[in-house]
């Protein structure tokens, strides 16, 4: 565009617009790029279903990295040179991110989805994490042309700058790893301080979720959620064990008057409970059709 406006008169400036043209070509990258990165994912599938089918509840010692870490490595090292050759790069800087965000998310989901983790399981989980990480970091400069296949080629290829955003995107990425598996290593006393402190923005969500892994029993994670709503002004229903965000707003209005003092009756003494039972009960179930909640047959309000 900007040769075709230098050779042009310039009565025609006007005239010439790529701009559809661009947005084409610029889709087409996109694609391209997704394309490259579904492809190494793919390839990578026998990665995670390693690491899936370890029983991390069961391991009881730490050794070296996994054998997972291995097979990444090597899928990693025999692709990585020939894409870098292909691509320009900026393009290939590009791609390298978009690959190592979408391999540690899939990391981290395996993760969060184990049923538990045992304390050994969570420092082997770290060890592997730190080499994971650290492939990762190196990932522009892998070659086969050395057994170390980490070392540097056409290191003026990519800016400092473009390095630096992606090397802060990999650490920021794998620490949020590493505090989930260093919460579920703390001794239960102590993890809803800790959580609060590592975690500044976690949800109740994600403190069950931390429970769940280091196998709290679901009857038991009541009393940690109860402590980190006192922290952190959260409203935790102790019926139904649902926790919402200080949503008072929307439901002052419809559980006011008779509910609220039916709440507060039921909850000063155990001995005021079945005493008032019978009255909080119906008022409840009146304010929750208010709310057009859906209640459970199965508990009572």
């Amino acid at each position: 565009e900007q040769l075709i406006k230098s050779k042009i008169n310039k009565n025609l400036l006007d005239k010439i617009d790529f701009t559809i043209e661009i947005d084409l070509f610029n889709d087409l990258i996109a694609y391209t790029m997704k394309v490259l990165v579904s492809g190494i994912t793919e390839r990578c599938e026998n990665v995670f279903k390693s690491m899936s089918s370890i029983q991390w509840m069961n391991i009881d010692k730490v050794g070296e990295e996994s054998s997972y870490c291995h097979i990444l490595h090597t899928i990693l090292v025999e692709c990585i040179p020939k894409i870098r050759d292909a691509l320009p790069p900026s393009y290939f800087n590009n791609f390298c991110t978009k690959l190592s965000t979408d391999l540690l998310q899939r990391y981290h989901d395996i993760i969060v989805r184990q049923k538990r983790i045992s304390e050994m399981g969570c420092q082997q989980l770290l060890l592997d994490t730190y080499n994971i990480k650290t492939l990762l970091l190196y990932l522009h400069n892998l070659s086969t042309s050395t057994t170390n296949s980490t070392t540097t080629t056409n290191n003026n290829t990519i800016s400092s700058s473009q390095i630096q955003i992606y090397s802060r995107i990999i650490n920021t990425r794998t620490s949020h790893i590493e505090m989930i598996l260093k919460l579920v290593t703390l001794p239960n006393e102590l993890l809803v301080e800790r959580f609060l402190n590592m975690w500044s923005d976690g949800t109740p969500a994600d403190l069950q979720m931390i429970m769940t892994l280091k196998g709290i029993k679901k009857q038991e994670q009541f009393i940690y959620l109860e402590a980190l709503g006192t922290n952190k002004n959260i409203t935790i229903n102790p019926t139904t064990n649902s926790i919402s965000n200080s949503i008072s707003s929307n439901v002052s209005d419809a559980m006011s008057g008779a509910v609220s003092g039916a709440v507060a009756a039921a909850f000063t003494t155990q001995a005021s409970l079945s005493l008032a039972s019978s009255t909080f009960t119906s008022t409840a179930r009146s304010a929750v059709g208010n709310l057009k909640w859906v209640s459970n047959s199965n508990n009572n309000v």
